[in-house]
């Protein structure tokens, strides 16, 4: 699946070594949390919900969880840093 972003971010120096440190494209979110913050943000974040791949993963106890990887501007939303 090909994302296009047309949303421009406008982000110090700082805060973009910071990204690149903590961001990892591979980490996989549990779907539900991600949808339940994005159902609160605003529109231009909304219409990428759809566009989230779907995975199947287990937490640490065993139970079974649909889970997706977020882009690196959702990654941002979720931790504040925008």
């Amino acid at each position: 699946m090909v994302f296009i972003y047309k949303m421009k971010i406008v982000i110090t120096e700082s805060q973009l070594q910071q990204l690149k440190e903590n961001y990892n494209p591979d980490k996989l979110y549990k779907k539900s949390y991600v949808v339940n913050i994005l159902k609160k943000a605003p529109r231009q974040y909304k219409k990428y919900i759809s566009l989230l791949d779907d995975y199947e993963c287990y937490d640490g106890e065993g139970n079974k969880h649909e889970c997706v990887k977020v882009p690196q501007f959702i990654y941002q939303y979720l931790t504040g840093n925008y």
